[in-house]
């Protein structure tokens, strides 16, 4: 094969790539459903094998990043413009390469040894209704009594040990509001879900998550009291969105 000829056969396939993208992409756009979001991921399953062996730092865990790729890859399909004039593929391309800021977050993160990470869901519902009712965090010693409550006597936690499992708690999995004892397999299935659901989420519904979550600069707050005080909604209007976010979750589990 000559050059021209080659030249024009990579322009052909080039345009093949580009018209199943888009293909994907406004069936996404359409209907952000897990099908429809399991098949604009599954596209890309080559491009995110390349980025591991090319950015993922050795002490990151593989699920983890690629996770991250998806979620990256979920942002390029919300803001992708084709009146712009860059291919599907490009756009998703460049944002992929916010992946890699990740590697610096977490090749230096602690390990929270399996047991610890049981109780990091319990914690995190104790500091939740406490917080409610002090009016400000609590500190680990005012968790005990609640975080103990019927735990077995053998598994009970001190104030010291609370503070500790706080101290690991990892910044890349945020404890789940979803999840009653995650530990670190499920927790990173779950980073995988909630960068998977966010795209799926009606516009009021992504704001309660941010702030459920502290994405995006939003401040984390998972009280239904303080979440209506600082949107301006009710608080049954917050509860029916929460209920919202809840109900699309599990469709990604």
């Amino acid at each position: 094969m000559n050059p021209v000829e080659t030249a024009l056969e990579f322009k052909k396939h080039a345009a093949s790539r580009h018209e199943k993208d888009m293909q994907v992409w406004q069936a996404w756009k359409a209907d952000p459903t897990p099908q429809n979001t399991r098949a604009a991921l599954q596209r890309f399953e080559p491009v995110y094998r390349q980025k591991q062996k090319l950015w993922k730092a050795p002490g990151v865990n593989p699920n983890t990043f690629k996770a991250e790729l998806q979620k990256q890859t979920l942002k390029a399909f919300e803001s992708y413009d084709p009146t712009v004039g860059a291919a599907v593929s490009t756009h998703v391309e460049n944002n992929l390469r916010r992946a890699q800021r990740l590697n610096t977050q977490l090749q230096n993160v602690g390990y929270i040894p399996e047991e610890q990470a049981s109780h990091i869901g319990r914690i995190q519902r104790a500091t939740d209704e406490l917080r409610d009712e002090l009016g400000r965090d609590p500190n680990p010693q005012e968790l005990v009594n609640l975080v103990n409550t019927d735990l077995p006597k053998r598994r009970r936690l001190t104030a010291s040990k609370i503070q500790r499992i706080q101290q690991l708690q990892r910044k890349d999995v945020p404890a789940s509001m979803f999840e009653s004892d995650p530990n670190p397999v499920a927790a990173q299935r779950e980073q995988e879900v909630m960068g998977l659901l966010r795209p799926a989420l009606k516009p009021e519904e992504q704001t309660v998550f941010d702030h459920l979550y502290g994405q995006g600069g939003a401040q984390r707050m998972t009280s239904t009291t303080q979440l209506s005080k600082q949107l301006g909604l009710s608080p049954s209007k917050v509860s029916r969105l929460k209920s919202g976010i809840i109900k699309k979750y599990e469709q990604y589990k």
